[in-house]
C-alpha cells in the first residue's frame, strides 16, 4: 500500500475528529426528510451511507478490540507513550473514490432507521475513544491485520476510519448536489 511514514498520534486522533465532523456537516446540508432519498437505482442514500459506516466502524471497532485484547493478555504490548506512529498516507491511491472497494458482508446498508443508526454511531465513538486511548500508551506498531488495500498496523487501521468517512463525505456531498 505504500511506505508508513512516521505521523504524531496526536494527528491521527485529529483526523479521526475532523473526517467525523466533515462527515456529519454534509449529512446536515441534506433535508431530514431527503435522507431516505436515494439519487438513481442502485444507488444509497445519505441514510444508506450512514447505515454502512456504522457498521463498518462497529465491525472494525470491533476486530480491533479484539486485537489489541489478545496481546494484552499475552502480554505482547510495551506500555509506552506513543508520539510518533507509523501509517502509510497512500489512502488516495488505494482508495480514491468511495465506490473502489466494494463494502464487506454485512456492511451494506440494512434498512436500521436514522435513530438506531445514529445510536450505533454514538456506541461506536465510546469503542473508539477507548481504542485511542490504549494506542496511545501502549506500543501497537506490530499489531497487524490483512485489509483488502494491504496489511494495516493498529494506527493504519484507526487512520482508515478517517479515510473511509472522508471517501463517504465525497458520496453524501454528491448524493445532496443530485437531489
Amino acid at each position: 500500500m505504500g511506505q508508513s511514514i512516521p505521523m504524531l498520534y496526536v494527528d491521527v486522533i485529529s483526523a479521526l475528529r475532523t473526517s467525523r465532523d466533515a462527515l456529519f456537516e454534509a449529512t446536515e446540508a441534506c433535508p431530514p426528510a431527503r435522507h431516505s432519498a436515494a439519487p438513481g437505482p442502485e444507488r444509497w442514500s445519505v441514510l444508506d451511507v450512514l447505515d454502512h459506516i456504522e457498521l463498518t466502524d462497529a465491525r472494525m471497532f470491533s476486530f480491533l478490540d479484539r486485537l489489541l485484547q489478545r496481546a494484552l493478555r499475552q502480554d505482547r504490548l510495551e506500555a509506552r507513550e506513543m508520539v510518533e506512529v507509523p501509517v502509510s498516507l497512500a489512502y488516495r491511491d488505494a482508495i480514491p473514490v468511495y465506490n473502489a472497494v466494494a463494502a464487506f458482508p454485512g456492511t451494506e446498508p440494512s434498512g436500521r432507521t436514522e435513530s438506531d443508526i445514529r445510536a450505533g454511531m454514538e456506541r461506536s465513538d465510546s469503542v473508539l475513544t477507548a481504542l485511542i486511548e490504549s494506542g496511545g500508551k501502549y506500543d501497537c506498531i506490530g499489531l497487524v491485520a490483512p485489509h483488502p488495500i494491504g496489511r494495516l498496523n493498529y494506527y493504519e487501521w484507526l487512520y482508515l476510519r478517517a479515510e473511509h468517512d472522508r471517501l463517504h463525505t465525497e458520496q453524501i456531498t454528491e448524493i445532496v448536489a443530485s437531489l
